[in-house]
């Protein structure tokens, strides 16, 4: 339910009868992927070394959704971290979907606390994420030791998440001025009317 109403939010400015939404846990058979079958696993490592990212390319939007901006728990899940990465080697700008009570949360801590949104994003410790399945985990992180490295990965994605922040960040100015405009026109028409009454 939070996932939809975010994404619905997300994409409210588009048609939504004509925007199409992927998501893997409607795509994939969770159980039989976990299965420890040779087989299974064999498929799993050629789409981790190339049908994922592959796909990601083909995708008009890379949206994640957030249940916090201040402990997301996609930071901690390793395909969400291989994920992000692809999106980042793919040239695919990250966008985060958030709740509509979350975003103003983290909306006014960027107003008064940049420095602390930002820090949240550098804080993330993707050689500590998990997996649910792991042999999933021992496979990525061989990965990544093998052809990115964890300081590689963590400085792409961080510089991906914070790309998203800055946009976000430049929204809530905009935002707060067109608040400011909005209250000085009723300001304005407030003084007018008393004035009118005198």
């Amino acid at each position: 339910e939070k996932l939809v109403h975010s994404l619905e939010v997300h994409f409210g400015d588009k048609n939504l009868h004509k925007e199409f939404v992927w998501l893997d846990i409607f795509c994939v058979n969770q159980p039989r992927l976990t299965n420890g079958h040779p087989d299974v696993l064999k498929k799993k490592l050629g789409l981790l070394t190339h049908g994922f990212h592959s796909a990601i390319r083909k995708f008009d939007h890379f949206v994640m959704f957030f249940d916090s901006w201040e402990d997301p728990i996609p930071l901690k899940r390793a395909w969400c971290i291989w994920e992000l990465y692809g999106a980042a080697i793919s040239r695919k700008p990250i966008q985060i979907a958030l709740l509509p009570t979350e975003r103003q949360v983290f909306i006014d801590a960027l107003r008064e606390y940049y420095d602390i949104t930002k820090f949240a994003i550098l804080g993330i410790q993707p050689k500590e994420a998990q997996c649910f399945d792991e042999e999933d985990l021992a496979m990525i992180r061989t990965k990544v030791d093998k052809d990115v490295g964890w300081a590689t990965l963590k400085s792409l994605v961080v510089k991906e998440l914070l790309r998203w922040m800055t946009k976000m960040a430049k929204e809530a100015i905009v935002e707060a001025e067109n608040e400011i405009n909005e209250a000085g026109v009723l300001h304005l028409g407030t003084t007018i009317t008393n004035a009118d009454k005198t």
